[in-house]
């Protein structure tokens, strides 16, 4: 079963959940089935890395399977970490993405009452086309600067060190780098403010008469959007 929260349960929730979860059947049929010829139509995907050779590198590997290690991706995590690596246990697997896509080579268009800002993975080295992706690091981009000087203004305490960089020219005239940690932090913070049903009356209200040519913006996205509605 998933469960949607803007912010991250507690371990009280976290117990009720599993509580409830560990009393259910299976939600799927085919319980099992891959452990041996899988049924006409699956998919199975398996992948193998060698670790190293020896009995101390298996013995680093299993104690790292029973602390649930394989979980710890940055953006998920498993609870609680200290339940038996056992048939019958029962633990939840918690991601933390709020719309964020963990493809780094895809973007995210945010509109938000702040601005429109369209988030990909920063470049390494010197940050030009054919360089690798870096995975850790975000480059936030936008239209208008004052979205930026917005968000940075909202959030301090993770933007407030990042500097605005314009690249005239460029697809998106400025930009700023922030690290995904600090970045999915921002994400969750915009979502936990959501307290409004109304998304372009809420832009009206916050931005007043200086965002008017970003609101008219939202309303023609609306437009084209509301065509692909069937």
């Amino acid at each position: 079963m998933r469960t949607l929260y803007l912010r991250k349960p507690s371990s009280d929730v976290l117990s009720r959940f599993l509580a409830e979860q560990a009393a259910l059947e299976f939600s799927y049929l085919a319980v099992g089935a891959t452990a041996t010829k899988p049924p006409a139509g699956f998919t199975v995907d398996r992948t193998r890395i060698e670790l190293g050779i020896g009995e101390a590198v298996f013995d680093a590997a299993r104690a790292a399977l029973k602390r649930w290690q394989q979980f710890r991706l940055g953006w998920v995590d498993v609870w609680s970490p200290k339940t038996p690596l056992e048939v019958g246990q029962a633990v939840a697997i918690m991601g933390w993405a709020v719309g964020f896509t963990h493809a780094c080579m895809e973007s995210m268009w945010l509109f938000t009452k702040h601005g429109f800002f369209s988030a990909v993975c920063a470049r390494k080295g010197n940050g030009k086309h054919g360089q690798p992706v870096d995975p850790d690091r975000i480059m936030v981009r936008a239209r208008v600067q004052s979205h930026l000087d917005a968000l940075k203004k909202r959030f301090p305490d993770l933007l407030g060190e990042c500097d605005i960089q314009e690249s005239a020219g460029t697809d998106y005239a400025y930009r700023l780098f922030v690290q995904k940690s600090e970045w999915m932090r921002v994400l969750a913070g915009l979502a936990q403010e959501t307290d409004y049903d109304n998304f372009k009356s809420e832009v009206a209200h916050h931005q007043g008469r200086a965002g008017a040519a970003y609101e008219h913006s939202l309303h023609e996205v609306w437009s084209v959007m509301h065509r692909l509605q069937k």
